[in-house]
C-alpha cells in the first residue's frame, strides 16, 4: 500500500514538473509573439505609408489634386460617371468631405442631353438637381456652362437663370426662344459665349447689351439673325454658315475684334431687315490680327466679301483659294490687291485647297511664311 502511494506522489511530482515546463515554454512563447505581434503591426503601420500615400496629405494638396482630375476650366466635365467629379465622393469618407468642401470642382457643369448620353438616361429632372447641388457647392466661383436642348429643357433653364450673376462661359444648343429670359437682366461676368440655335419658328430676337466683360463669341446661321450683341467689345468673333451679307453686317460694328474666324455659307439667306447691304464697301476691321476664311462652296459672294476687307494690323491669315478667284485677277494678284489696300504686314499665310503650287505663293511672297 506504501509502495502505491509513493509511485502516485512520484507521478504527481513529475506532473507537476511538466505543467511548470509547459507554463514556462507558454510565457516565453507569449513574451515572443506580443513581440512579433508589435514588429507586424510596426510594418503594417509602414506600409500603409506607402498604399494609401493620399490620405497622409494635407487636405489643400489633396484638393488641389482633385481640381487637376478634372479638365482645365473652362472645359466642363461630365454630370454623371467615372471622369465627373462625384466619382471623387465615392472613394472613402475623407476624400469625400475634401471633394465637397472644394468649390473649384464644381464651377464647371456640361449638360448634354442626346440619344447616347448618359445624361439622358438620368432623366432631365435628376440633372436639374444635380446641377442645383453643383452650383451650390462651387459657392461663389464663376461658372462655365455647356448645354445641349432637350424637350423638357425649361426646367434647367430656369435653374440656370437664377445664377446667371455668375456666369463667365456659356455654350448652348438649344431654341432660340429658350434664352428670351436670358436678355431680362445683366450677366456681369460674362466672357465667352456660343450659340447655335436650333430649327425653331421665329421667335424675338434675343438682346443681350449689359455683358461688359463679353470678349469672344461663336455663332451658328440661326444664331446670327436671333440675336443682338455689343459687337464692338469683342476681341474674338466665330461665324459659322453663315451668308456672306450677314458677315459684312457684323464686321462693320466690331470694331475691336483681334481674331476672327469665318465659315461662309452661300445658301444661307440673308437676314430680312439687311438684304440692302452692299458687299462692295470696303469693311475696315483696324485691329484684325489674325483671319481665318473658308466656304462651304464656290461662291462668287464669298470672293467679293475678301476683297472688301480693310485690315491693317493683319499678321496672319488662313484663307481657301476660292476666296482668292475674284473677278479679272489672278490669285496672287487678288491676295497682293488685299495687302495693298489693307497696307498690313502679313507674317504667317496658309492657302487651303489650293490649286496652284506652293512655290507659286513663296515666289510672290518671299517675306511672308507661306503653307498650304
Amino acid at each position: 500500500m506504501l509502495d502505491v502511494m509513493a509511485a502516485d506522489r512520484t507521478l504527481a511530482t513529475e506532473k507537476d514538473r511538466q505543467i511548470f515546463e509547459l507554463r514556462a515554454q507558454i510565457a516565453a512563447l507569449t513574451e515572443k509573439l506580443s513581440a512579433l505581434l508589435v514588429e507586424k503591426q510596426f510594418i503594417q503601420e509602414r506600409l500603409d505609408l506607402y498604399r494609401y500615400p493620399l490620405l497622409t496629405l494635407p487636405s489643400e494638396i489633396t484638393s488641389e489634386i482633385f481640381i487637376q482630375f478634372l479638365p482645365p476650366y473652362p472645359e466642363t466635365p461630365p454630370l454623371t460617371g467615372l471622369l465627373s467629379p462625384l466619382s471623387l465622393t465615392h472613394i472613402c469618407r475623407q476624400w469625400r468631405y475634401i471633394a465637397l468642401a472644394t468649390p473649384a470642382l464644381w464651377r464647371a457643369i456640361e449638360m448634354i442631353f442626346s440619344r447616347s448620353s448618359r445624361q439622358t438616361r438620368i432623366g432631365v429632372e435628376a440633372a436639374n438637381s444635380i446641377a442645383s447641388l453643383w452650383f451650390q457647392r462651387s459657392g461663389s466661383l464663376p461658372l462655365s456652362i455647356r448645354l445641349f436642348d432637350h424637350k423638357k429643357i425649361t426646367l434647367i433653364v430656369s435653374t440656370l437663370l437664377q445664377y446667371r450673376a455668375r456666369w463667365e462661359h456659356l455654350e448652348a444648343t438649344l431654341e432660340a426662344s429658350r434664352l428670351l429670359g436670358v436678355a431680362e437682366g445683366a450677366i456681369p461676368l460674362l466672357r465667352s459665349l456660343s450659340l447655335t440655335f436650333s430649327l425653331t419658328k421665329s421667335a424675338a430676337p434675343v438682346v443681350l447689351e449689359d455683358v461688359p466683360l463679353l470678349r469672344t463669341v461663336t455663332l451658328n446661321h440661326l444664331a446670327g439673325p436671333r440675336i443682338s450683341l455689343p459687337w464692338s467689345q469683342l476681341t474674338t468673333l466665330t461665324l459659322r454658315h453663315i451668308h456672306p451679307e450677314n458677315c459684312m453686317l457684323i464686321l462693320r460694328q466690331a470694331s475691336h475684334l483681334v481674331h476672327c474666324t469665318l465659315l461662309l455659307w452661300e445658301h444661307g439667306i440673308p437676314w430680312e431687315e439687311q438684304r440692302d447691304i452692299a458687299i462692295g464697301t470696303d469693311v475696315t476691321v483696324p485691329r484684325l490680327e489674325t483671319l481665318c476664311l473658308t466656304a462651304q462652296i464656290d461662291s462668287s459672294l464669298s470672293a467679293e466679301l475678301f476683297c472688301s476687307l480693310v485690315t491693317p494690323a493683319l499678321v496672319r491669315l488662313q484663307i481657301a483659294e476660292d476666296f482668292l478667284r475674284a473677278s479679272g485677277l489672278n490669285v496672287i494678284q487678288t491676295l497682293e490687291a488685299f495687302m495693298s489696300r489693307s497696307g498690313c504686314q502679313l507674317r504667317e499665310m496658309e492657302v487651303t485647297s489650293a490649286s496652284i503650287p506652293m512655290k507659286a505663293y513663296r515666289d510672290a511672297f518671299p517675306a511672308i511664311s507661306i503653307g498650304l
